[in-house]
C-alpha cells in the first residue's frame, strides 16, 4: 500500500493532532509538469467536452440537481484533474456511470474539462448559519481538526488542493465520509481520514447540513 504524499499543511497538522495511524494511496502525483500541463488546458474546449460527456449529471454549469451528485462549479482545475485521473485509474473510487464516463478519455479532454468547469460561477452563500463546534473548533481530544482549518471560515476551500465545501449536497457529503470510514476513498487526506474516523454518524451528518445550509437550503 503507498503511503500518502501530504502537503506542508497537512505535516503541520498532523504534529498538532499526534501520529497519524493510518496509510492512504496518493493518486496522481501534483508534479510542476502536471501543474504546468493543466494551466495550459482550454475551457472551450472543454465546454464541448462537457456538453457530451457530463451534462447528465453535472449540467453544464456544474450545478447538479441530483443530491447524490455534487456541485462542481468553481473547484480549482488542478483539482478537478487529479480527482478525474483518480477516477480514472481506479485509485478513487467512482459510480459505474462516472467510471465508464473517465475511461478511454484523454488527458487533454480532462485537463480542458476540469478548465471549463472551473471557470463556472459557485452557487451564492450565505454567512447566518451557525457551524457545528466540530466545524469551528474540531475536537483535540479526538484527533478531530476543525473543518474550517481546512476547508474556510465559510467553507470556501483552500485552492488549488482542498475543496469548498460551501452550498455542497449534504446526501453527498455524507456518502464522502461514509466512503473514507469504509476504506473507498484510498486518495483522500490523511488528515481527513483521521477526523472521520473519529466522528459519529450524527456528527457528519450535522457537519454536512450545515455546509448545505451555507447554499440557502
Amino acid at each position: 500500500m503507498r503511503r500518502c504524499t501530504v502537503s506542508v499543511l497537512s505535516v503541520t497538522i498532523c504534529g498538532l493532532l499526534g501520529p497519524l495511524t493510518v496509510e492512504a494511496g496518493s493518486g496522481l502525483a501534483l508534479t510542476e509538469e502536471v501543474i504546468s500541463f493543466v494551466s495550459q488546458a482550454d475551457p472551450e474546449a472543454g465546454k464541448d467536452f462537457a456538453q457530451k460527456k457530463c451534462i447528465r449529471c453535472h449540467g453544464l454549469d456544474g450545478i447538479s440537481k441530483d443530491a447524490a451528485t455534487p456541485h462542481i462549479s468553481g473547484l480549482s482545475a488542478l483539482y478537478h484533474y487529479k480527482q478525474l485521473k483518480d477516477f480514472q485509474s481506479g485509485d478513487r473510487y467512482a459510480p459505474r456511470l462516472m467510471r465508464r464516463s473517465c475511461q478511454n478519455v484523454t488527458d487533454q479532454d480532462l485537463a480542458n474539462v476540469a478548465a471549463w468547469y472551473a471557470g463556472q460561477p459557485t452557487i451564492p452563500t450565505v454567512n447566518t448559519v451557525n457551524p457545528p463546534d466540530l466545524v469551528r473548533n474540531g475536537d483535540p481530544q479526538r484527533g478531530i481538526l476543525a473543518c474550517a482549518a481546512c476547508h474556510g471560515q465559510n467553507g470556501q476551500g483552500m485552492p488549488p488542493h482542498i475543496p469548498g465545501l460551501a452550498a455542497q449536497h449534504a446526501e453527498y457529503l455524507t456518502v464522502i465520509m461514509e466512503r473514507y470510514r469504509d476504506g473507498t476513498m484510498p486518495t483522500g487526506d490523511p488528515v481527513m481520514l483521521q477526523s472521520v474516523m473519529a466522528m459519529t454518524g450524527e456528527e457528519t451528518d450535522q457537519v454536512a447540513e450545515y455546509y448545505q445550509r451555507l447554499g440557502g437550503r
